[in-house]
């Protein structure tokens, strides 16, 4: 038997360009659906039971190996990498590690790279640089005083079965992008920029410690 140590790159299976990050960790969880009937008292026919609607949700997460900063690229939504479709992305920054970028993909049984639609939405995404700390604001504070900063990019994704049960045919729309950034408080609210539009702005006081705000906004385009 064989075993392999260490965690699998995944990255060009889904369509992820980041020559300058590691893969951390990796997962592929496929799932299926079941139909079976029951006799007259209950007890399953065996026979009976049909399994449909392939389903495989990868998720995978990449280090930053630059400390100075590289991006990485990728493709939301669309018709995929061989039927490996992209809906949710996250890069995290704080200022003692160097950042993270977790991507959620799936892919339906086939594989078929023609179960998916190319429209309404495929957005091709690069992210900010990501390296040692945070190396870039988006909501307007002082970049000094930025304790970590977290940006989503997610789209809505719709899937229909076939008359078996199994997919047929799945779309992304409904492009949206969050961001939640921690400041050391500078003593004054932030004015977050457009295209941004602020959710909340909140500060936070301790007896042991320095003011904290916090700030969240979204938009909805890249």
């Amino acid at each position: 038997m064989a075993y392999t140590f260490g965690a699998e790159d995944i990255l060009a299976a889904c369509g992820v360009t980041a020559a300058d990050f590691e893969v951390q960790e990796s997962a592929a969880d496929e799932t299926q659906e079941s139909a079976v009937t029951a006799d007259n008292v209950g007890a399953f026919v065996a026979a009976s039971e049909k399994q449909f609607n392939t389903v495989s949700e990868k998720t995978f997460t990449l280090k930053a190996k630059n400390p100075d900063g590289a991006t990485a690229a990728f493709t939301l939504g669309g018709a995929g990498t061989v039927g490996v479709v992209i809906t949710r992305a996250v890069a995290r920054q704080v200022n003692n590690d160097n950042a993270t970028l977790q991507v959620t993909a799936h892919v339906h049984g086939d594989g078929a790279a023609d179960d998916h639609a190319a429209a309404p939405l495929a957005q091709a995404v690069t992210t900010p640089s990501l390296g040692f700390g945070v190396l870039a604001v988006q909501l307007g504070g002082t970049l000094a005083d930025c304790q970590s900063s977290e940006i989503t990019w997610q789209c809505e994704h719709i899937d229909k079965q076939n008359n078996q049960g199994d997919h047929l045919v799945g779309a992304s729309t409904g492009l949206r992008v969050e961001c939640q950034e921690e400041y050391v408080d500078g003593g004054s609210d932030i004015t977050v920029p457009s295209p941004w539009k602020q959710d909340s702005q909140n500060k936070r006081t301790v007896n042991n410690d320095f003011y904290t705000r916090t700030v969240r906004a979204h938009k909805f385009a890249v």
